[in-house]
């Protein structure tokens, strides 16, 4: 299975009382966004089951929203502490691994970061250590 997306994420702020708000000024965010999922799965009627799965993300940025602007009156980062933790890109692989029976299957992955989310500014006092754990899960799914 082989899917693919293309999409658009924005966040707008306006007027002039930002008393509620965490951001106190106005707001005029925009990023693209595309993704591809590919999986190769063995998945018999009922016993042990298998899965690899290539997952990409990427995000593509105005001059104005470019996270990479750090230090430069970027206003996301300050607020987010992630500075480019949620951009440009996330590429992983995913090994699935589980059991199905005839009422449902439980599975249990794991994802190894192919890029690493070495993503803070080389100047960043908080610089992250490399990483290549990207999270795990476990699911139980029933079917009647």
């Amino acid at each position: 299975m082989i899917r693919g997306f293309v999409g658009t994420y924005s966040d707008r702020q306006t007027g002039r009382n930002y008393a509620e708000s965490l951001l106190p000024q106005q707001i005029d965010y925009e990023e693209g966004q595309r993704g591809l999922r590919g999986r190769l799965f063995y998945e018999p009627e009922t016993g042990p089951l298998v899965g690899l799965e290539y997952a990409a993300f990427q995000r593509h940025y105005s001059a104005d929203d470019d996270p990479s602007r750090v230090g430069q009156g970027f206003v996301f980062a300050p607020w987010t502490k992630q500075y480019w933790g949620f951009g440009p890109s996330d590429y992983a692989l995913v090994v699935h691994l589980g059991y199905r029976f005839p009422q449902g299957r439980i599975v249990a992955g794991v994802s190894y970061d192919i890029d690493a989310d070495d993503d803070f500014p080389a100047d960043h006092s908080e610089k992250e250590k490399t990483r290549r754990f990207d999270g795990g899960f476990g699911r139980l799914i029933l079917t009647w």
